[in-house]
């Protein structure tokens, strides 16, 4: 996590010299270098810290990590009950209701006899009305459990409803959130200017926990007399001096 405030730090005092006709202009100047500061988002136990102050690093190098284990658990909690969803039932779940509907299409088959002997006797006054009404209603209850079983094994072959998967979708996704703010990476090229907590210190979410100089906020600034101005050109060559060193 990146956090918004920055600070500016004046270096020490630059001479820029610039070549005119063989003559050099020495001016004053300074070296600007404005600092990001980076925190975990989330509340923790510092658990790796990753890089050494002074060092240089390019994009997408990790830092440092808090509470690291317990996010990367959470993360993979949420991806298993997602993928979860996506099967369906598990297999013995499915294998029961599957024997259930064995035994009701065996029901229905002998519902069905018992219902059509009943009607051709009914006729013939060996049986009575009230009894096939009785075999007719069992019959009919036979159907019904088969419809029934049949639509509950379709729907344990199936995965989770829409809206059950998108709120699992969404589990995974703050987590890998919550994971990459506790882990953050450098977006620029820069150098690690100070850390500022040891390994197993708790850190507060938001607070600092590495100062980093990108490259690119590096900025040198000198003054011009306006005299001189029209004779600098873009492009143009310079020496930066400091402390009696030369930088080409």
């Amino acid at each position: 996590m990146y956090v918004n405030f920055k600070k500016c730090l004046f270096l020490t005092l630059l001479f820029c010299a610039a070549c005119d006709n063989g003559k050099e202009h020495e001016f004053p100047g300074y070296v600007e270098g404005e600092y990001v500061y980076i925190a975990s988002g989330s509340s923790g136990v510092l658990e790796r810290i990753d890089v050494v102050r002074g060092q240089e690093v390019k994009v997408g190098h990790t830092l440092f990590a808090v509470d690291f284990i317990s996010l990367e658990s959470s993360l993979n909690l949420a991806q298993s009950e997602y993928d979860d969803l996506l099967k369906g039932k598990r297999p013995e779940e499915i294998q029961i209701v599957k024997k259930q509907m064995e035994q009701a299409q065996v029901n229905l088959i002998n519902a069905k006899r018992c219902y059509e002997r009943h009607k051709g006797l009914v006729g013939i006054g060996a049986v009575s009305q009230a009894e096939l009404d009785e075999k007719t209603a069992d019959y009919q209850a036979c159907q019904a459990k088969v419809q029934e079983l049949s639509a509950a094994l379709d729907v344990a072959n199936m995965g989770a409803r829409k809206d059950a998967l998108n709120v699992a979708k969404q589990k995974i996704i703050q987590a890998k959130k919550k994971l990459e703010d506790a882990s953050p990476k450098t977006k620029q090229s820069g150098r690690i200017e100070e850390i500022y907590y040891h390994l197993g210190e708790f850190v507060e979410a938001g607070s600092p926990v590495i100062s980093f100089l990108p490259f690119e906020n590096v900025k040198i600034r000198f003054f011009i007399p306006q005299k001189i101005l029209s004779k600098i050109n873009f492009n143009q060559e310079i020496k930066i001096t400091f402390s009696g060193n030369n930088v080409p």
